[in-house]
């Protein structure tokens, strides 16, 4: 659209990016204090703790799910050299980043040198930038060193993926027009969508880029809105969508609204760009959105919607949000949905950021918050969808381009506004649904479709605020508009802190195009209200004061000619530089701040570009290190590093951005220790709005009670049911315990409070020294068990770990149960002798567990299927119950035993294979199985069973038989659930028969 003073402008990506940096942690290798190392994979990386001779029943290779070895990272430099170990570049950087590529920039071209180091694989003159990757045999760490201490590099970093992030929910609905689905559309009600519509429902003029998977081009709901596009992932082809997430945006924002068919977007006729510059599984490139945001505003986009997000600062793509800026474009961005940090490019202070509202007008956990939040948006859609369908979906991927929709209607009905008054008046209009004013979660509340067409724009939003009273609060690394409207207006404006540090103040003309330049006096006063300092002409002089964490300060603008009337629209914008912390200078390992004690934490921040935190320890004794550092921002993807002076170093980083690292149960002996904490989010780290704690705990190392165990010959003697505890010196230690069996029992072993980072593997021999059977825990679980069956004899047990531990005691602890017929639970039980014999005969069988369970009542399943197995009945009849699929563990046995007569069904169709077996339908059952008759009643046995009773033929013929017995008091019982024991009892009987 071509409004007034308006340049043409970019309009919206709805997707949301994630960097993901491939770290590994280096397991030190046996024998070794330490290793370095790191896998691409993320796992350990090196295993050679267990020996081919290890695993006899693996022919000596590792078991599958074993780590597998590998090289060892560089050694950082000595200290006494004052070497610092590189930092920023992964195990994924060692191909730079996709492709293998870098994104570089030159101040004044990039010079001859570096092009003859370099392969040029783009040259993106239209993004001011090089795509570039060291030629073949250079080392990525050397070549990357070098040429980022050029003085003309303006930056040189790995070309990182982006990701999509994404969620699917429903929402429900309103009704204005007639499309099929709009009842499913709630969340148009929620933004007061419909009162819009009176006002503006179409945007013809109106251009909005979606930068995202694509777009299915050929949908109904929005083939007629779609402008010329493009596809940066396979250039040359439409930006046809391969994943749906694109479809999904596109919808909210343009499907066609009273058509009839499917849903209603938010702008009825607005155009749409679709530009696919992520992959069908929602990665991307991040030079790849850097030029989708500049080809959106060169082609005329008005507003840019981007669902996607990367955790870290860039320079790069800071560049390319200033520009749609300057070119009069607006950019929308979805904060993301993970309830931590806002991400980029929404984090920058001239892109809308938009988090996510439930149905109730709450902010969602899941939504990403912080000081750039402006609005929210509601969480829940339904919408179009890859295919010429629609879906429902969620996340602020969803909410994002909702935003970008209302503001599509406001450019259409204000076509003179620039993107800085868009971005304005949505924070104007929306609804308060947080903390009075703005807050840290919702911003300044939940975007209102109606309030942002029919209310009049406030050049000053925060008015009042003419004294200290009445700031307005003021959200750090953000931008903020208003207006002095006169040598007598001050605006008052509240900061408060998460952090302690300094905060510079740029101030500017709301709009680029003003030349006029008015000395501006800005006044900082103390939460005590007291007026501090005075600074002057910061229009030209940005100021810059210290803060303290959690203390308000406040400022306050003013004209300083205060006869001036003519008023001054501004943009006012807050940089936050967090604090140095108290260990500096400690950026080299000579430099180490010094820890003292067993136990210290200590809370650290990364204030500069590439702030390496370097801290030492001196160790007198033997003992164990454990180490953790928690993050409290996504912002930082921590990588730890312990080193013992003169030896090689150890690297830690298992976890992502925002992801805690550990290091437990480390072995230290007397020397120093050097420890490294630094951001490797990425090959250039910049300062982070946020702190690390480092927690260290020195653990006197525990005397193993057993030792010397280390042989065979050594074992130490056991008994069951007794506690034996042990730790391992070194991961060449081996640990042996003997035990004698007496007869043929089940033993089961237990080996539990085994620290989280190891693994123990516990191997069974006998007493010819042949292996029975091992057993390993997986890395993180504490506890490994082993049960065997075990005869008469003396048997020996190995212990081994992948690595030493002495900071804590394992526990090895077995049991023994002697087993008759294969069963732990009949010995000296009343039918031990009937259930022992039936086994021998192979009509009976137990639980996996080496039970019986004599006592437990039976199922109809269970009966029929002993009653066919110990009776070898046959049958070739069909048959069907509504309750027993194929599937059924005894349908086979159910199929012959009803084709053998043992058993029926029920009228209802069904069998009912779990319900319980009663004394008198197990009678009916086991009479059927012999083959007998029932016996006409004439005189009754039991005084419980009449002649009347359904199985009284059964139950008579099988006493006659001399099967069947009651009990003491002329009973029978048989309504009483029978048991395990007696059915054993009963079958051996009829075998004999």
């Amino acid at each position: 659209m071509n409004g007034s003073g308006r340049t043409k402008a970019r309009s919206r990506v709805a997707l949301m990016l994630a960097v993901a940096l491939c770290c590994g942690l280096a397991w030190p290798s046996a024998g070794a204090p330490a290793q370095a190392g790191a896998s691409a994979s993320g796992r350990p990386a090196t295993g050679d703790w267990l020996s081919a001779g290890d695993w006899p029943l693996t022919g000596g290779r590792q078991p599958s799910g074993m780590p597998a070895p590998s090289a060892s990272a560089p050694e950082p430099a000595d200290a006494r050299e004052g070497g610092v170990v590189p930092i920023g570049i992964t195990a994924e950087d060692e191909d730079g980043g996709h492709g293998g590529t870098w994104i570089a920039k030159w101040r004044n071209g990039p010079p001859a040198g570096f092009l003859a180091d370099s392969v040029l694989v783009e040259d993106k003159a239209a993004l001011g930038v090089q795509l570039v990757r060291p030629r073949d045999g250079l080392s990525v760490r050397e070549w990357a060193a070098r040429w980022r201490n050029h003085p003309d590099l303006a930056y040189l970093h790995p070309n990182r993926k982006v990701a999509l992030l994404d969620g699917r929910k429903k929402a429900a609905a309103l009704a204005h027009p007639n499309d099929e689905y709009y009842t499913a559309q709630d969340y148009l009600r929620q933004i007061q969508a419909p009162a819009a519509w009176d006002l503006v429902r179409y945007a013809d003029d109106v251009t909005v880029a979606v930068i995202d998977t694509g777009v299915d081009l050929t949908h109904p709901d929005l083939a007629g809105r779609l402008v010329e596009g493009i596809n940066l992932i396979d250039p040359g082809s439409p930006p046809q969508d391969d994943h749906g997430h694109g479809t999904n945006v596109a919808g909210v924002i343009a499907a066609v609204g009273n058509n009839g068919i499917g849903t209603a977007g938010l702008a009825w006729s607005v155009k749409l760009m679709p530009i696919k510059a992520l992959e069908s599984d929602g990665q991307g490139d991040e030079d790849k959105l850097g030029e989708a945001i500049r080809h959106a505003v060169d082609a005329g986009a008005d507003i840019v919607v981007m669902s996607l997000g990367l955790n870290r600062y860039s320079p790069f793509l800071k560049e390319i949000v200033d520009y749609a800026e300057q070119k009069g474009v607006l950019l929308v961005a979805a904060a993301g949905n993970e309830g931590r940090d806002v991400k980029y490019p929404a984090a920058f202070p001239t892109v809308l950021a938009v988090g996510g509202a439930s149905v109730n007008n709450r902010v969602r956990t899941e939504s990403n918050h912080g000081p750039e939040i402006d609005i929210v948006a509601p969480w829940e859609v339904f919408t179009t969808d890859l295919g010429g369908g629609y879906a429902y979906n969620q996340g602020t991927s969803m909410a994002a381009p909702q935003a970008a929709g209302v503001a599509a209607l406001a450019l259409a009905a204000f076509p003179q506004m620039k993107p800085f008054e868009l971005r304005n008046l949505l924070r104007q209009t929306a609804l308060d649904i947080g903390e009075a004013g703005w807050d840290r979660r919702a911003g300044y509340g939940l975007l209102q479709a109606d309030r942002a067409l029919s209310g009049d724009y406030l050049t000053d939003m925060h008015e009042p605020n003419d004294d200290r009273l009445s700031a307005a609060v003021l959200p750090l690394d953000t931008e903020v508009y208003g207006e002095l409207a006169g040598g007598s207006d001050r605006d008052w404006f509240e900061l408060k802190p998460d952090y302690r540090g300094t905060v510079t103040v740029h101030l500017a003309p709301a709009d680029p195009g003003d030349r006029r330049r008015p000395n501006v006096r800005m006044v900082l006063s103390s939460g005590s209200g007291a007026e501090e300092r005075v600074f002057e002409d910061i229009l030209n002089r940005a100021p810059a004061f210290s803060v303290k964490k959690g203390e308000a300060v406040r400022i306050a603008l003013q004209l300083a000619d205060g006869k001036d009337e003519t008023g001054f629209l501004y943009r006012l914008r807050t940089e936050f530089a967090i604090y140095a912390d108290d260990f500096e200078d400690n950026d080299r390992q000579f430099k180490a701040y010094s820890m003292t004690g067993p136990q210290m934490t200590l809370t650290g921040t990364f204030h500069k570009l590439n702030d390496q935190d370097w801290f030492s320890i001196n160790v007198t004794e033997s003992a164990s290190l454990h180490l953790v550092v928690e993050p409290d921002t996504m912002r930082m993807d921590i990588a730890l590093l312990v080193q013992k002076s003169g030896e090689k170093a150890v690297i830690v980083d298992r976890h992502g951005d925002g992801g805690s690292e550990s290091l437990t149960g480390y072995v230290l002996s007397p020397g120093r220790y050097y420890i490294l904490v630094h951001n490797v989010i990425d090959e250039e780290a910049h300062p982070v709005r946020g702190e690390y704690r480092l927690s260290m705990q020195i653990v006197p190392k525990m005397v193993d009670p057993n030792e010397p165990n280390n042989r065979l010959y050594q074992a130490t003697r056991t008994v069951a049911n007794t506690d034996y505890y042990g730790q391992f010196e070194d991961a060449a230690d081996q640990d042996w315990f003997v035990l004698s069996v007496a007869e043929e029992s089940l033993v089961e072993f237990l080996v539990d409070n085994i620290p989280k980072d190891r693994m123990i593997l516990m191997t069974l021999f006998d007493a010819m020294q042949t292996q029975k059977q091992l057993a390993v825990n997986a890395m993180g679980e504490e506890r490994v068990t082993m049960r065997a069956v075990l005869g008469r004899g003396t048997y020996y047990l190995k212990l081994g770990a992948s690595q030493s531990f002495s900071h804590q005691l394992y526990r090895l602890r077995y049991t023994v149960s002697p087993l008759v017929a294969g069963f732990r639970d009949i010995r000296n039980h009343w039918a031990e002798k009937d259930i022992a014999e039936l086994v021998k005969r192979n009509a009976i069988s137990g639980y996996g567990d080496y039970t019986f369970r004599p006592n437990e009542t039976m199922s109809r399943a269970e009966a029929v299927s002993l009653l066919v197995n110990a009776f070898r009945a046959q049958g070739t009849a069909s048959v069907q119950f509504r309750d027993v699929r194929r599937t059924h563990w005894a349908y086979e046995a159910i199929r012959r035993a009803v084709s053998a007569g043992i058993v029926t069904g029920f009228s209802d169709g069904s069998f009912r294979p779990d319900q319980k077996v009663t004394r008198a339908e197990m009678a009916a059952m086991l009479g059927r199985a012999m083959g007998l008759k029932e016996l006409p009643a004439t005189r009754m046995t039991f005084s419980d069973v009449r002649a009347d009773h359904w199985a009284s033929g059964w139950i008579e013929r099988l006493v006659h038989e001399g099967i069947l017995s009651g009990y003491a008091d002329r009973t029978f019982r048989p309504e009483q659930l029978v048991t395990r024991a007696e059915v054993a009892v009963m079958v051996r009987k009829a075998l004999d028969k």
